[in-house]
């Protein structure tokens, strides 16, 4: 089978699996807002009616809100990663790493509700995990300052 014998199969095999899914299932597999009724979440999937929530985390080191310019605020952690989990499964959870220490903040827009817990584990440049705080997402915030005290 040639490759682009393989391509048109795939997709077909794809198109025909999304034409017999109803597409306003909040929670199915998405990449595009034409995909779904309403959203596609940044993970990929079908929001309700209600929508996402958008999601920054700031952080501080020590009282020390680290930045581009200057980045000695983050002392030995080089970057974090933040890792959002559902209360209801522990496999139900996306992460992002890295994200670079002098950032100072991070912003996620377009999450499902149902990741309630959010872990910011910082690392050294070896990545170990230094440091590890966790938040509740309450579903009034959508803003998490987290400061560390190492």
């Amino acid at each position: 089978m040639t490759v682009f014998a393989h391509l048109y199969k795939t997709l077909l095999v794809g198109a025909l699996a999304l034409a017999s899914c109803d597409v306003s299932d909040e929670g199915l597999f998405c990449q595009r807002d034409f995909e779904c009724e309403f959203q596609c979440s940044r993970v990929q999937e079908c929001l309700g009616t209600d929508g996402g929530r958008d999601i920054r985390v700031h952080w501080t080191i020590n009282g020390v809100a680290p930045s581009p310019a200057d980045p000695s605020g983050c002392g030995s952690i080089v970057n974090f990663e933040v890792h959002m989990e559902s209360d209801n499964r522990r496999d139900d959870a996306v992460s992002y790493f890295p994200v670079p220490c002098q950032l100072g903040q991070v912003f996620y827009d377009l999450m499902p509700d149902r990741l309630t817990n959010l872990r910011l584990i910082g690392k050294d440049a070896n990545g170990t995990a230094i440091v590890i705080e966790e938040r509740r997402i309450e579903s009034t915030s959508t803003t998490h300052n987290i400061d560390f005290s190492l």
